[in-house]
């Protein structure tokens, strides 16, 4: 208040701004000292508004308030739920109005997110989906969410949006490409995912000469949940590990044939056929990446 005004108090001065005029009652919420009372100063006969620099125009609240009661929104808690929890938790009390204008603040900035233009080429993508539980017309219900996050040219990574579906499909992977690309999506020359048909698809028609991999977490995964004996998927871990580690293609094919071999031998034929064929396609995209 002093620099706003130009004078300290009492001191005279003929180049002052306004005087000061007592404090004003105000309360803030906040996380970790639940409600706090604050004396906020006031000027009178300034030539411009005066506000303290602590809080913004008509704060009320702490902003980790607003982006937790968010969150938890999202997350299908109820108003009246996420009220209680925070009485009981931080000790602060909120309104149902006040989770409801959160959850539209941070909407708005994920809406602004969401159109950020994308000025860097990006030579990798990694996509993934998953499910989750999204409310829909006042409805708690699964869908899937596509992430994509992509890799510069400098090796540095962005997530690059996430994208609500009611199910993985060539169409809904074609929608989320097709608005990348409209915000300045550019240069992609490999793309990481699971094995989607339809995404594999959408990769083909969308991203004309990129290549394809499937990504290394889910093929182990999908290998391990059909191994149910303890002892055989801590020994299928390391010897997948070790095909990964290899410094060649020859060398890496050769640790495949050792894991083939004692997926065949522990009751496992199947896996162990398919395996030799799956595992050379990725290893072979590896090393011409």
């Amino acid at each position: 208040r002093e620099l706003h005004i130009g004078a300290a108090p009492y001191e005279r001065t003929a180049e002052r701004d306004g005087y000061a005029s007592g404090y004003k009652p105000r309360q803030m919420n906040t996380i970790p000292a639940g409600t706090l009372h604050l004396h906020q100063p006031q000027v009178r006969d300034s030539s411009r508004p005066f506000h303290s620099k602590l809080f913004a125009y008509y704060q009320r609240s702490e902003k980790t308030l607003f982006i937790a009661a968010a969150e938890l929104y999202f997350k299908g808690l109820s108003t009246r739920r996420i009220c209680e929890l925070y009485g009981d938790v931080f000790g602060t009390e909120i309104s149902p109005e006040f989770v409801s204008r959160a959850a539209k603040e941070l909407d708005e900035e994920i809406s602004v997110w969401k159109d950020e233009p994308i000025t860097e080429e990006m030579p990798i993508l990694i996509i993934d989906a998953l499910y989750k539980h999204c409310r829909d017309n006042k409805r708690v219900v699964s869908k899937g969410v596509i992430n994509v996050c992509g890799i510069d040219c400098n090796g540095k990574r962005r997530f690059l949006c996430t994208e609500v579906a009611d199910c993985e499909s060539f169409d809904s992977y074609q929608s989320v490409f097709l608005k990348l690309k409209e915000r300045g999506l550019r240069g992609v020359h490999f793309v990481i995912s699971d094995a989607h048909a339809g995404l594999k698809k959408a990769v083909k028609q969308l991203f004309h000469g990129a290549s394809w991999q499937r990504c290394r977490v889910h093929f182990i995964r999908n290998y391990a949940k059909n191994i149910h004996k303890k002892k055989e998927k801590k020994q299928f871990y390391a010897l997948i590990k070790n095909v990964y580690s290899q410094p060649d293609r020859m060398k890496a094919l050769s640790a495949a044939e050792e894991l083939s071999e004692y997926l065949r031998k522990n009751g496992h034929p199947r896996l162990s056929e398919r395996l030799l064929d799956e595992i050379g396609n990725m290893i072979y995209l590896k090393q011409g990446q």
